[in-house]
């Protein structure tokens, strides 16, 4: 039988503590000690790949060289530096999911969260929820620009203000829907959507929403487009400011625009 596609003898239902209990000590049995060479090996074959995979990451952090590209390794490592250490991240980046993990790099339990559910627009309310719970925390929302369409900003910044629950919002905003695109090349990858532009396809949006606009008109206490790789510190900071002195914020973004099917990104 097998779980999921991953290949299994034997699946059983288990208490998890007990489970991991019962794991580590078969592992830490002397009967095990004839593999003892062979366990340090593939700890150190792990921990090789590791490093070298956070080393082609952080490469990918250093400020663009062209000032109208915004990369979202870039954006993301001048938030993770420049927010408080023991901020509290909700992440619904979605096509993005990879560089948020990635270059944050979260290593506190209770700081770093994602949606468990299929739907978008979960980073909203969530994060309202999340500053209500842990109202001495920095509570940072990331999100792609149509999953923030899809949290009905008009009411998540209303609900933020009226019950005094401030948070940051950043959106990697590539002007569309990136994700069903990724998908449709998944499936497809020589198919019709591969050979179209983004626009023929109707999956950007173009003119863009103001979608930090939308919010300050909602109860945010401040928005910003961010068009300018030399805009991001600035913009971050002052979103910081306003959501330490009690009103949520918004920085819009703008990431390169998805344009055709065989180049998403």
């Amino acid at each position: 039988m097998s779980l999921f596609h991953l290949p299994t003898e034997l699946s059983c239902s288990v208490n998890a503590r007990v489970a991991l209990q019962q794991l580590n000590a078969y592992i830490a049995d002397s009967k095990l000690s004839t593999h003892a060479s062979a366990i340090q090996q593939r700890i150190a074959t792990i921990k090789s790949r590791h490093e070298a995979y956070i080393k082609h990451v952080t490469s990918l952090e250093s400020l663009p060289r062209n000032d109208d590209i915004i990369t979202p390794h870039y954006v993301l490592s001048r938030l993770r530096d420049l927010t408080p250490a023991d901020a509290l991240f909700l992440s619904e980046g979605i096509s993005n999911y990879r560089p948020v993990a990635d270059v944050l790099r979260r290593n506190e339990p209770g700081t770093y969260f994602t949606s468990g559910a299929t739907s978008l627009g979960w980073h909203g309310g969530a994060s309202v929820g999340a500053k209500l719970a842990n109202p001495t925390k920095t509570v940072v929302a990331i999100t792609g620009d149509g999953s923030f369409l899809f949290s009905i900003p008009s009411t998540v910044h209303w609900m933020s203000r009226r019950y005094d629950a401030p948070f940051l919002t950043v959106i990697l905003n590539n002007r569309g829907w990136k994700s069903p695109m990724l998908s449709a090349m998944a499936c497809h990858k020589d198919g019709w959507s591969s050979k179209m532009s983004t626009d023929e396809l109707h999956v950007t949006f173009d003119p863009p929403p103001d979608h930090s606009g939308v919010a300050v008109a909602a109860g945010a206490g401040w928005g910003t487009t961010v068009r300018k790789a030399s805009e991001v510190d600035e913009a971050i900071k002052k979103g910081l400011e306003t959501v330490k002195n009690g009103r949520s914020a918004v920085l819009d973004v703008y990431l390169p625009k998805i344009v055709t099917g065989d180049r998403v990104g």
